[in-house]
């Protein structure tokens, strides 16, 4: 399958691209190149070109012949969202969505986005499924959410968009963010033999090893594709790939609405790698996720681009 992904050179994406190889896939690879100077560590063999383009730039045309797009590209997180909203919005949710109708426009066939669990905003002590109402408390997180909205919209027999909220992701990468909380307690831990706690200890924070998120991206690639608009929520607890099976005019329903019985989540049977991917289970622990770094080689972190 040709994939086009976005956002390859960012701290998901570098991790996420050879993976997708393994699995058989031509990767076209985009990335404005921002970050491409800072490498945490060595480099991964066998990356392809990066083209070096602007989300917001792309043209009619620029993804014809894809069969399928993985988006990753935005701003990535609150504080950054919050600097500027119309900047964010102007990235984050349109031209995402922008992205979405030219791929349908070029003859793809599944479009799977990185939402979050950020759209649930401020939890309780409930679990939050896909059928939960979302909550925004940002502009990220509000974005995420009209971003779903929009691309759901588009859903039809020949176009599936997939959803993944994922948790907050954590890992090391050669693009490394130290800005999230499990990578911030352990660069913490090693620089200066301490972890600093924000809070009494209390909260609760769902983690999912990048590696994870980017085995259930390529699961998703794999499914049988069929008319639904597929959300799932990701965490180190659960991977499972839910459906939500939608007609036209439901899936132009606010995401805020409760779903009808014909409308309720049901289990999607997926391709995987091994037998912890079958059973919905993500593979990647918390204490083996920091120690794990993956197949890096000595070459440099340096990216051809075009």
């Amino acid at each position: 399958m040709k994939v086009f992904v976005t956002g390859v050179d960012g701290y998901i994406g570098v991790m996420m691209v050879p993976l997708l190889q393994r699995h058989g896939h031509e990767v076209v690879a985009l990335d404005t190149g921002y970050y491409r100077d800072g490498c945490l560590y060595n480099g991964i063999d066998d990356f392809p070109n990066v083209h070096r383009r602007d989300l917001r730039h792309l043209k009619e045309g620029d993804l014809e012949g894809v069969d399928a797009v993985v988006h990753l590209a935005e701003l990535s997180n609150d504080p950054l969202g919050q600097h500027n909203p119309e900047i964010t919005r102007g990235i984050n949710h349109q031209a995402s969505v922008r992205l979405a109708k030219l791929a349908k426009q070029g003859g793809a066939k599944r479009f799977i986005y990185a939402s979050s669990c950020s759209v649930y905003g401020a939890g309780n002590n409930d679990i939050k499924t896909e059928e939960s109402p979302v909550n925004p408390q940002t502009t990220y997180a509000e974005c995420k959410v009209m971003v779903e909205r929009d691309v759901s919209a588009m859903a039809d027999d020949d176009f599936s968009p997939t959803f993944l909220r994922n948790a907050t992701a954590f890992g090391p990468s050669p693009r490394m963010r130290f800005d999230i909380v499990l990578n911030n307690l352990a660069g913490l831990a090693w620089t200066d033999k301490a972890i600093r706690m924000n809070g009494d200890g209390s909260a609760y924070r769902p983690l999912v090893h990048i590696l994870d998120i980017s085995d259930a991206v390529a699961c998703a690639l794999d499914a049988p594709r069929r008319r639904f608009i597929t959300r799932s929520s990701m965490s180190a607890r659960t991977a499972t790939i839910i459906a939500s099976r939608k007609s036209p005019r439901s899936s132009r329903r606010s995401s805020r609405a409760a779903p009808s019985n014909s409308d309720r989540p049901v289990p999607i049977t997926a391709a995987t790698a091994s037998a912890s991917r079958r059973s919905g289970k993500c593979s990647v622990s918390l204490a083996s996720g920091m120690r794990r770094s993956g197949p890096y080689s000595s070459t440099p972190c340096s990216r051809r681009s075009t």
